[in-house]
């Protein structure tokens, strides 16, 4: 079986991507925050809790006990770092302290799995801004085949090194391979508990982790995911015309249905005979919304469906997720499921 994920700026697209159960509840959320806030990692964001809260003694008093590599996985070096703390609730002798610490940090030698995992973030970064901006069909297949390339050799690189290390410390990088583990979908299990790990021994940040969570919950085997539509409540919608990016003519009873049923879960889900059909509608999908004046046509499309029923507070459609499983006929097909209880 064939998995496949193509991540743009506003995009998700699963093919056949493998099930996962596990979530994570809230008490374990907290209990790995907890054990994250009592470690160096965790200091940067308590001076930033109690800077906002106007203590400066404490915000100092944190601000002294923090990781610098973290400040550099924001982008932060010795000449810009002033500036950042300068709206920074602490004394002058708390930050010039720190940026003594953090120089002195930044100009130590690295480690070669830290300028290994920092160079694959820079260069997953650039393959996607460049895949983001393409304007032709050939162009974006050929970056579409480029940043599956660049995927497939670091990831490979990153589950080694864990199968063999742990996840990396923060000074081997932990903080950058967060996004290679993200990319990794086949792998996201066997991620989890080293992520889990890592935390509560302070090495790194909640974020990932999350993130790895919300794709696992959408990331379900084809079968079982055509069998958990199948047996769902739900409102099902055509909008095949999508394929010839056009707007179903069905935009009223669908945001009907969402306002109807808000709060809703969705899925779209993209049916042909052959993977392929699903990988070039996508890769000319891409090339289309730089040239049409209101975008993608899925941007297009979630901005009206979703306008009675919006995700969060400001979405208007800016991102979706885009589900292939493989149809019994020749004839392609995009169905819309609204799921509600």
């Amino acid at each position: 079986m064939r998995s496949f994920m193509l991540l743009t700026a506003c995009c998700l697209m699963h093919l056949h991507c493998e099930a996962a159960t596990d979530t994570l509840s809230l008490k374990e959320k907290m209990e790995l925050r907890d054990a994250l806030m009592k470690t160096p990692l965790g200091a940067n964001f308590q001076a930033d809790i109690y800077s906002q809260k106007g203590d400066s003694a404490k915000a100092g008093e944190y601000l002294l006990k923090s990781d610098p590599h973290y400040m550099m996985f924001l982008g932060q070096t010795p000449e810009t770092l002033p500036e950042f703390l300068s709206r920074f609730r602490s004394s002058k002798a708390d930050k010039d302290g720190y940026i003594e610490l953090f120089t002195k940090a930044y100009n130590a030698p690295k480690s070669e799995y830290y300028h290994a995992f920092r160079n694959m973030k820079i260069e997953d970064n650039k393959i996607r801004k460049l895949l983001d901006n393409c304007s032709s069909k050939d162009s974006c297949k050929r970056l579409s085949k480029q940043m599956a390339k660049t995927d497939s050799l670091h990831t490979a690189y990153l589950y080694n090194y864990i199968k063999k290390n742990g996840w990396p410390r923060i000074e081997h990088g932990g903080l950058y391979a967060n996004l290679l583990a993200i990319h990794d979908h086949r792998n996201h299990a066997f991620y989890i508990p080293h992520l889990k790990t890592a935390i509560k021994q302070g090495q790194n940040i909640m974020d990932a982790l999350e993130i790895l969570y919300y794709y696992n919950s959408k990331e379900q085997h084809g079968d079982a995911l055509q069998a958990f539509l199948d047996t769902t409540q739900k409102v099902t919608f055509d909008v095949s015309s999508l394929l010839n990016f056009k707007l179903p003519t069905t935009m009223n009873e669908i945001r009907k249905a969402f306002k109807d049923h808000c709060p809703v879960e969705y899925y779209l889900v993209l049916y042909s005979y052959k993977v392929e059909v699903a990988e070039n509608w996508d890769i000319t999908a891409n090339a289309r919304r730089h040239t049409d004046p209101q975008g993608h046509i899925l941007q297009q499309f979630f901005s009206r469906a979703r306008k009675d029923c919006p995700r969060y507070k400001g979405d208007e459609g800016a991102t979706w997720q885009l589900n292939y499983l493989r149809s019994d006929t020749r004839r392609s097909k995009m169905m819309l499921y609204v799921l509600y209880k």
